[in-house]
C-alpha cells in the first residue's frame, strides 16, 4: 500500500468534539454561502437537445460572458480538429451538430459556440465604449482606428490561455503535516514549466463538504510565497485547475470555488469521487451513462479519436439544476469517470472543455502532475530521511 495516504479518513470528524464540531460547521456554512454568492458562474446553461423538455434541455445565460481568456479555438481542440471556426460560431451559436453521436456532447458543443459568440459580442461593446471616450476627448479620428465588428474576434480584447496551474496536497504518514504542490503547465501542450512545493501542518479536521477549511490556507500560504516570482517569471496561471469539486456542492463552494474567489483566479474543479447530493450519485450516473446509450459496458475501447462521453450532472429538486459534468473517457470503465464543476470565472461547458483538452490519463494533467510531485517529494523525504537514521546508528555503533 501507497505509504503517503491521500484520502482522508472516514472517521476523521471523531477528532472533534461534538459541540466544537457544530459551531465550526455553522461558521463554515455561512462562509460558503457567502463565497457561493460571489462566484461568477452562468445561472444557466444548454446542455440537453432544443426538442427535450426544459428540464432536459436548460438554456443559455444571456448575461454571462467569459471575461478573462479567450474561448477562441477550444472547440477545434476539443475535436481534435480545425473543422470549428469563430465565423461559424457568430453565424450559429445554437445550431445543432449531427456528427456527435451524443445528445449531450452536441448541446456542450452549442453551448461552446454561444459562449464564443459572447465573447464577440463583449469585445465590439469595449471597442465601441473605446471609440466613444477617445471621441469624448477630442482625439482626432486617425489616432482610433478601430477594426471593423466583421474583423473581430475574442482574442482581439482578451488574452490567450496560454499558461495554466494545478494544486493539490498530499499528507505525511502518521501527522498532520502535509505537502502542498504547485504546477505551472503551458497551454495547449501541456508542457511541464515549473514545481512548487511548500510544507504545511493541516491544523483543521476534515469535515465532508467543508474540504475548502482544511486545505485553502496551506494552497494560499503557497500562492504567497510564489506570487512575485510568478508575477516576474509571466507564468502566473491564468487558470487552475483542483483536485476537489467547485459549485458541485449543497451551497455551491467547493474547494475550487473557494479558492478561486480567495485568489481572484478562474478554477475548475475535478474530483474522482461523486459528491452525492440534490439526486445525484454515481449509481444514478453510471445508470444513465448506460441508459442512454452514451457508453456500453461491454463495448471494447474507442478509437483514441474518439471525444470522451459527457453527462450533465442535474439535480432533481425544483427548479432543476446543473452542478457539472460527468466525463468517461475512452481510455476507462464507466466506473472511473471523473466529475467536472466550475470553480470561479469559467462556465459549465467551457470547464469540461478545456478539462477534456487536458486528458492524456484518467484525470486531466495539471491535477495529476501536482500530485505525483508531491507525493513524490514527501517519499524522497522519507527515504532521505530513514538513511540519515541508518547512518547515525552505524556511527555510534
Amino acid at each position: 500500500m501507497d505509504p503517503i495516504r491521500h484520502e482522508t479518513p472516514d472517521n476523521a470528524d471523531t477528532s472533534v468534539s461534538d459541540a466544537r464540531l457544530v459551531e465550526k460547521k455553522a461558521t463554515w456554512t455561512q462562509v460558503q454561502l457567502r463565497l457561493g454568492r460571489c462566484t461568477e458562474v452562468p445561472g444557466s446553461e444548454l446542455y440537453g437537445c432544443a426538442d427535450t423538455p426544459l428540464r432536459q434541455a436548460g438554456a443559455f445565460d444571456e448575461n454571462y460572458v467569459h471575461k478573462r481568456f479567450s474561448l477562441a479555438g477550444l472547440e477545434a481542440a476539443l475535436m481534435g480538429s480545425q473543422e470549428t471556426t469563430t465565423a461559424a460560431a457568430v453565424e450559429d451559436p445554437s445550431g445543432n451538430d449531427s456528427s456527435s453521436s451524443s445528445p449531450y456532447w452536441t448541446a456542450l458543443r452549442r453551448q461552446l459556440r454561444w459562449d464564443v459568440a459572447q465573447q464577440i459580442r463583449y469585445g465590439e461593446q469595449l471597442q465601441q465604449q473605446q471609440q466613444q471616450r477617445i471621441k469624448e476627448e477630442g482625439e482626432d479620428k486617425e489616432h482610433f482606428a478601430v477594426q471593423s465588428p466583421s474583423s473581430l474576434s475574442s482574442s482581439s480584447v482578451l488574452p490567450a490561455l496560454t499558461c495554466i496551474g494545478g494544486v493539490d496536497i498530499s499528507f505525511i504518514p502518521n501527522t498532520n503535516d502535509g505537502i502542498a504542490c504547485l504546477v505551472i503547465l503551458r497551454y495547449p501542450s501541456l508542457e511541464l514549466v515549473k514545481t512548487y512545493m511548500h510544507r504545511c501542518t493541516l491544523r483543521e479536521p476534515y469535515i465532508s463538504t467543508f474540504l475548502a477549511f482544511r486545505e485553502i490556507e496551506p494552497i494560499r500560504e503557497l500562492f504567497e510565497k510564489v506570487r512575485d516570482e510568478l508575477t516576474a517569471m509571466h507564468t502566473m496561471p491564468q487558470l487552475l485547475v483542483v483536485d476537489g469539486n467547485g459549485v458541485h456542492h449543497p451551497r455551491r463552494c467547493g474547494l475550487a470555488t473557494h479558492l478561486g474567489v480567495t485568489l481572484d483566479i478562474p478554477t475548475i474543479g475535478c474530483s474522482k469521487k461523486v459528491l452525492q447530493m440534490d439526486g445525484i450519485s454515481r449509481e444514478a450516473v453510471e445508470a444513465a451513462f448506460l441508459k442512454d446509450a452514451v457508453v456500453d459496458a461491454s463495448m471494447s475501447p474507442l478509437p483514441t479519436s474518439t471525444p470522451p462521453c459527457v453527462l450533465p450532472l442535474v439535480g432533481t429538486s425544483s427548479p432543476a439544476q446543473l452542478y457539472g459534468y460527468a466525463v468517461h473517457s475512452h481510455l476507462n470503465s464507466v466506473k472511473k469517470s471523473i466529475f467536472v464543476s466550475p470553480g470561479h470565472c469559467v462556465g459549465f461547458a467551457v470547464a469540461t472543455a478545456l478539462i477534456v483538452t487536458m486528458l492524456r490519463h484518467r484525470i486531466p494533467e495539471p491535477v495529476r502532475a501536482a500530485d505525483l510531485g508531491s507525493r513524490a517529494f514527501i517519499r524522497d523525504s522519507l527515504a532521505s530521511a530513514v538513511a540519515a537514521d541508518a547512518t547515525v546508528e552505524r556511527t555510534e555503533f
